[in-house]
């Protein structure tokens, strides 16, 4: 028996429509899809962009507004400005054009990729290689199509999809977005006119960013009294935003043809070539996740030390760490979440046997002799108890600013992996010390409460797994280390500006040739200058995106 029932389209209004506006937005008609939010992977970032681009669409945000649908380019009338072409302006860009709506994209980079994207950093990135121990974690597509969740047998494809077999360096993954997105690119980059100023379609326009006059018009928007959260009110127009042409500056005295931008890319006042300005109905934040930042403990800072970003190439991956022949280097890493814990692994992992956390599971899930280990019922249970616990505290994390909710799941996950050692030691220790490297003495990784906070399952259990292994049979190099203690004071080698000497609160003293800081993110306003106002934000801003744009 079957019953017809009539369903009423939600209104534009409701509050599961609007949540990325809620989430996202951050003052009237700007939104931010990068930055201070705790879910931050390329993943996260995309599938948030191309969800506002949606919402703004659907819930009919544009319709009514006078900006909207004149399409008048030669004026400047457009719907969105987009600043930052990351993967997340990209995949607003896209999912904009194929939903009708018109754009900007600006860009400071001189051509694409630029930023994160442009690194050659042995990194690795995949779709849902971290939802490791989930079924999906060997799909890497983008936007994941197995199994057919979240409506995706119902909507159509982002604009923006890239058909992906294995988790990609992030080089590798630039020319796969590359190869995909090229031809609109240039494309877009023909649009606009230096010359004249004129829009003609959707545009692309690198080596630019908004001027100063135009971000203080943003930011003084902050103070008229309106809400921050939800839809903005019709009667709110954005200013007349221009742009610096940055690889235009100034010659001679400045005229009324130019523009000026002082930041911290230019520490002086520089004037360029002005390009509009323009009337847009919004604005949309792309241009990255804030700095990472460099200090060992709390406000302290080791100017001298030789400190490489999470996303900058760096030696690790080299023989010896890229020291000479005959060493073998002791490394201290200050640090207990997730950057943390990946570059505890590579230090630890021969990359010639493994080259990424998800290929590291799987090399010690098969043994020497061939024997697969994923049919286990005792690492099925594992497996299964994992996922639980780290899914209970990732969602218990929305509701708190604590940290120690992750001591107990440390706590759970080495019980899991002591008690997998317990049934299969032998077999997991011989496929272990095939994995290490022979080149590396020590990897300590120094923990401030003697815990670790918030990472991937894969990365966490793999290390307290390591750990519990190192504990029971495994000996030789290298060995892994977990210290506890605040840092009160990093001295740099005079001789080797990578490493020096730790010490802890207690009066612990730990050697590093190679000292590797992974602080997280800086603490900072917003790009327009929001600070305190954006309590709400912030909170939104725990709330995990969906694994794929919902269809």
């Amino acid at each position: 028996m079957t019953t017809n029932a009539s369903v009423t389209a939600s209104k534009p209004d409701d509050y599961a429509d609007v949540l990325p506006l809620l989430a996202l937005k951050v003052a009237p008609r700007q939104f931010d899809v990068n930055y201070r939010f705790t879910s931050v992977s390329i993943r996260d970032q995309m599938v948030r962009a191309q969800m506002l681009v949606k919402t703004l669409k659907d819930t009919g945000a544009l319709d009514d507004n006078p900006v909207s649908g004149t399409r008048k380019e030669s004026s400047g009338r457009v719907d969105l400005l987009i600043c930052g072409a990351g993967p997340a302006g990209i995949a607003a860009a896209t999912e904009a054009e194929r939903l009708g709506m018109s754009f900007v994209l600006l860009d400071r980079g001189k051509s694409f990729p630029s930023g994160v994207l442009n690194t050659n950093a042995v990194r690795y990135v995949s779709t849902a290689m971290y939802e490791w121990p989930h079924s999906v974690h060997d799909r890497h597509e983008f936007p994941l199509q197995t199994p057919m969740l979240l409506g995706n047998s119902h909507g159509t494809l982002p604009a923006l999809n890239l058909s992906i077999k294995r988790p990609l360096t992030i080089h590798e993954f630039c020319m796969a977005l590359k190869k995909r997105i090229g031809p609109k690119l240039k494309k877009w980059g023909s649009n606009f006119d230096p010359a004249s100023g004129a829009l003609s379609g959707n545009v692309y326009i690198p080596n630019a960013c908004l001027d100063n006059l135009s971000k203080r018009r943003l930011r003084a928007m902050l103070k008229s009294g309106h809400s921050m959260n939800g839809q903005s009110d019709p009667s709110i127009q954005l200013p007349g935003l221009a742009f610096a042409n940055l690889i235009a500056p100034a010659q001679g005295a400045p005229t009324a043809k130019h523009t000026f931008v002082m930041d911290k890319d230019n520490p002086t006042k520089q004037f360029y070539e002005r390009i509009g300005p323009f009337q847009f109905a919004y604005v949309i934040y792309a241009a990255g996740f804030g700095s990472e930042s460099k200090k060992y403990a709390k406000d302290k800072w080791a100017r001298s030390h030789l400190f490489v970003g999470f996303w900058d190439k760096d030696t690790v991956q080299d023989p010896r760490l890229g020291f000479p022949p005959g060493a073998k280097p002791k490394v201290v890493i200050l640090g207990a979440g997730d950057g943390a814990l990946q570059d505890a692994l590579r230090c630890l992992v021969d990359p010639s046997k493994a080259r990424h956390p998800l290929d590291i599971w799987h090399r010690l899930m098969v043994d020497p002799f061939g024997r697969d280990l994923n049919r286990s019922r005792h690492v099925q249970v594992a497996l299964r108890e994992i996922a639980a616990c780290d899914a209970y505290t990732t969602s218990g994390a929305i509701w708190t600013a604590d940290k120690h909710i992750y001591e107990s799941l440390d706590r759970r996950l080495r019980e899991i992996a002591r008690e997998l050692a317990g049934h299969h030691g032998a077999r997991l220790r011989s496929a272990f010390r095939l994995l290490l490297r022979p080149d590396v003495s020590t990897v300590t990784i120094v923990t401030l409460k003697g815990y670790f906070t918030k990472a991937y399952a894969l990365n966490r259990f793999l290390i307290l797994l390591f750990d519990e292994l190192f504990r029971h049979g495994v000996h030789g190099l290298p060995q892994l280390v977990i210290a506890t203690g605040e840092v009160s004071r990093f001295t740099v080698s005079r001789s080797n500006k990578r490493g020096g000497v730790v010490r802890l609160l207690d009066g612990t003293r730990i050697n590093g040739d190679l000292v590797i800081i992974r602080g997280g993110l800086e603490s900072r306003g917003q790009l327009v200058g929001i600070k305190a106002h954006d309590t709400a934000r912030a909170e939104l801003g725990r709330i995990p995106p969906p694994i794929r744009p919902i269809g």
